[in-house]
């Protein structure tokens, strides 16, 4: 799978609201592209094994059998990079709800970095 954007989820710096949504939605995105890629890859990988030749006694039961289980691995690190996808969504919901309303109210301290609410960009998680 071949994606033209670039995510660089290291450089975070959360700042504000927005940087928070940002790394949200590229966070998101990432693992959905790459959860998607390990279901196609564990598709392929367990068709391929199962061309192998196996027992003539078993008329290519055991084979069958054998890449299933071996490709079963990616199909379950497809399926937690889903659930993962949803953890993002639900740190991004949360913020809204905990901490939005509060730190609207509270006021800068000069010097120090902090976290300050500005007005959302137009594009949410």
């Amino acid at each position: 799978m071949k994606t033209d954007q670039v995510y660089d989820l290291g450089s975070v710096e959360f700042r504000d609201n927005n940087d928070l949504t940002k790394y949200c939605r590229d966070a998101r995105t990432v693992l959905r592209l790459l959860s998607q890629e390990l279901a196609f890859a564990g598709d392929e990988l367990r068709a391929a094994l199962s061309t192998v030749a196996g027992s003539r006694a078993a008329m290519g039961i055991d084979v069958r059998m054998r890449a299933r289980i071996v490709s079963a691995h990616l199909l379950i690190a497809s399926d937690l990079l889903r659930i993962a996808v949803g953890a993002v969504a639900k740190c991004h919901a949360s913020f809204i709800k905990h901490f939005a309303p509060e730190l609207a109210e509270i006021k800068q301290r000069p010097g120090k970095p902090s976290f300050r609410i500005v007005e959302p960009d137009r594009k949410s998680v």
